[in-house]
């Protein structure tokens, strides 16, 4: 069935419109648009003067094989769209709001072509003036005005490819997870496996043993001979036949991506969708399961609370996302670790950062506001200040002490640091969560968020605060500086005061649980007392 142009144009507009709304409603994605901005300049800069460098290589023959390198480069451009908004509609577009109500009024093929359409524009958008650069610098460079009439046709035959084939391929998956069993119930720890085995690539440098396999069967299939209609104004071995086959395919493959994907969006949309883990527990206790089981020696009041901390995360883990994204500040000393066959000094003390950052943001860095709409219920219940920061204390520094200490020890021990260092750094890697989760719970509560933040395009939970990151982030940076100077600089450092490195890297470890304890505990305090004052205004 053909869409309604005239629907398919509303559901567009308003979905962009959705967009920028969302966008401008939100302080955090307004100031991230605003250093993506600064570096879109040096994308700008570097598509004109990479552009202009290839166009002058080809006009003066110094490219060996033009053919094959136009063709790896039609390859590259179907496939970045591909993955971008298969990925995309895995994550936001399949999910759309109102969705009930859109699909009791317009057919589900105008609502998903009015979808690609959105996504077809935020895409061009975003990446046209990068290709318009790219190709009139390729023009200018190689003297040819064909050739970007030429090179702008395939690439943008290409992106209309790409866009509507990773539509089909995000719908595809959606369908699979909603109708597996097994899919629905392990959908969690496949996505953390998944994002495992992609952050195992870029640590070991080896995405491209996957990403180079998928373009050489791209460009030998006919996708390559849009290589030859980009090159076929400067003749260098192309086939006109084969360019204008491609040009000529390109309608007929994008309608039917698109009739494949509206297939899967309505068997998507419509159909019954396999059940994941319902939530329900059996009670053991005080919680439920095993992870009852681990607070049972707790007061009940602390153990209660911990618990409620581990299942919500056990039940919606994407509310914990943003403890992810400093992860990749070690990626860099992974990597050399592997490289090298050697583990870096400069490892051991980021995991302990790492990990007590993650501790103290996981659980406390919001304790007022994270919990939403049952805060009255909570704050009506018996449950005194000191047993509720007590029990928010258990469930990030239970997991985070001794999973950091284990980590920062092992890798200093395999590390070249003397013993005494690599123990040092072991407990402070133990200690400092635990008094990071605390510092985290006087900031949260000086500084709470009860608004909800958008996770993922049908997903919103309540975050902790930017002034709330933005604290606990520098307090802790500041109490972690003297185990860093200890373990980075113990030798010169111990030979300019006339003590052996191993006292230095002993005494680093000491003052940074001194000071990261001390605050821990004021704040600590500061929370306790929060939660017994705490009064809703109505």
């Amino acid at each position: 069935m053909m869409p309604d142009l005239a629907h398919a144009r509303r559901v567009g507009t308003t979905e962009l419109r959705r967009r920028w709304r969302s966008t401008r409603g939100n302080t955090v994605q307004l100031a991230a648009l605003a250093l993506t901005a600064l570096f879109y300049l040096v994308f700008a800069a570097a598509a004109t003067f990479g552009g202009f460098v290839a166009g002058q290589a080809l006009e003066a023959g110094d490219v060996e094989t033009p053919l094959t390198f136009a063709r790896y480069g039609a390859a590259a451009v179907l496939v970045f769209p591909v993955f971008i908004v298969a990925f995309r509609t895995l994550a936001r577009l399949g999910s759309v709001e109102a969705l009930d109500g859109l699909l009791t009024t317009i057919p589900h093929e105008d609502l998903a072509a009015g979808l690609l359409a959105a996504e077809a524009a935020w895409l061009l958008g975003i990446g046209g003036p990068l290709l318009l650069l790219a190709v009139g610098a390729l023009a200018v460079g190689a003297g040819s005005v064909a050739l970007a009439a030429s090179t702008l046709a395939a690439a943008l035959a290409l992106l209309a490819m790409g866009v509507v084939s990773g539509f089909a391929v995000g719908f595809a998956v959606r369908a699979l997870i909603a109708r597996s069993e097994f899919v629905a119930r392990h959908k969690t720890a496949l996505g953390a496996a998944v994002f495992v085995a992609y952050m195992g690539l870029v640590v070991t440098e080896r995405l491209d043993a996957v990403v180079q396999p998928i373009l050489e069967a791209v460009r030998v299939s006919p996708v390559g001979w849009f290589g030859d209609l980009a090159l076929l104004p400067l003749g260098l071995g192309t086939a006109p036949v084969l360019a204008v086959a491609a040009l000529a395919a390109t309608p007929l493959v994008v309608a039917g991506c698109f009739a494949a994907s509206a297939w899967l969006a309505g068997r998507y949309w419509y159909g019954d969708h396999a059940s994941g883990p319902t939530g329900e527990t059996r009670s053991s206790g005080f919680g439920t399961g095993r992870v009852g089981r681990a607070v049972r020696g707790l007061p009940r009041p602390t153990a209660r609370v911990a618990t409620k901390s581990w299942l919500r995360a056990l039940r919606a883990p994407i509310k914990l996302v943003y403890v992810v994204y400093p992860l990749f500040v070690v990626v860099g000393p992974i990597s050399q670790a592997i490289q090298a066959g050697e583990v870096p000094h400069t490892l051991p003390p980021l995991l302990a950062l790492y990990g007590a950052w993650a501790t103290g943001a996981a659980f406390t860095l919001n304790p007022i506001g994270d919990e939403g709409a049952v805060l009255p219920v909570t704050l009506t219940t018996p449950v005194s200040g000191r047993s509720y920061v007590n029990g928010l204390l258990v469930a990030g520094a239970g997991l985070g002490g001794p999973v950091t200490g284990i980590l920062t020890l092992g890798t200093a021990l395999a590390s070249s640091l003397p013993v005494a260092t690599a123990v040092a750094l072991g407990v402070a890697g133990a200690g400092l969560p635990v008094c990071a989760a605390a510092l985290a719970a006087g900031i949260g509560s000086a500084f709470p968020k009860f608004e909800t933040s958008s996770i993922t395009r049908s997903r919103e939970a309540v975050l902790p605060s930017m002034y709330a990151f933005a604290a606990f982030s520098l307090a802790l940076m500041v109490a972690w500086i003297p185990a860093a100077v200890g373990a980075f600089a113990a030798e010169p450092l111990g030979e300019s005061v006339g003590v052996a490195p191993a006292v230095v890297a002993v005494g680093g470890a000491a003052l940074t649980l001194a000071v990261a304890g001390a605050g821990g505990w004021f704040s600590y305090r500061y929370a306790v007392g929060t939660f017994d004052g705490f009064h809703l205004e109505g």
